[in-house]
């Protein structure tokens, strides 16, 4: 445990651990009814987008999923996935504690996160895309 409070605590994971806080204190809130889950909510359907134009929030949209779940739920999953992978690249990989290697760690894990947050939100999107050809 004292070994996780160390990892978490390093330079390069701190800002991490500090985002992934801000997430759990939003759950909480969440969790307590003072606010709602689609608080911070945006739109982020082709719709709502400029279709002719080709901008970031769409490329966003698209690669997490973000135009058919809750953008809160993304931030929650982007951020845990990415503190893991930093967590656990930094441990196994960067004994040292290298800034350079745990930039280096960081990039890497900028990617591997967006790929697990497509994996785990693709079941239901498609389950949702079900359920409106039932209708």
């Amino acid at each position: 445990m004292l070994e996780l409070l160390e990892q978490a605590l390093l330079p390069f994971n701190l800002p991490l651990t500090i985002a992934l806080g801000a997430v759990m204190l939003f759950w909480l809130v969440v969790l307590l009814g003072f606010i709602g889950i689609d608080t911070f909510d945006v739109d982020l359907t082709p719709e709502a987008l400029d279709a002719e134009t080709f901008s970031l929030p769409d490329l966003i949209g698209k690669l997490t999923n973000a135009a058919d779940i809750p953008v809160t739920i993304i931030i929650s999953l982007y951020t845990l996935f990415l503190w893991m992978a930093s967590l656990l690249g930094n441990y196994y990989l960067n004994p040292m504690q290298s800034n350079l290697i745990g930039l280096a760690i960081l990039g890497g894990g900028l990617f591997v996160s967006l790929a697990l947050t497509k994996a785990i939100t693709q079941p239901e999107v498609r389950q949702g895309k079900d359920d409106g050809d039932k209708e």
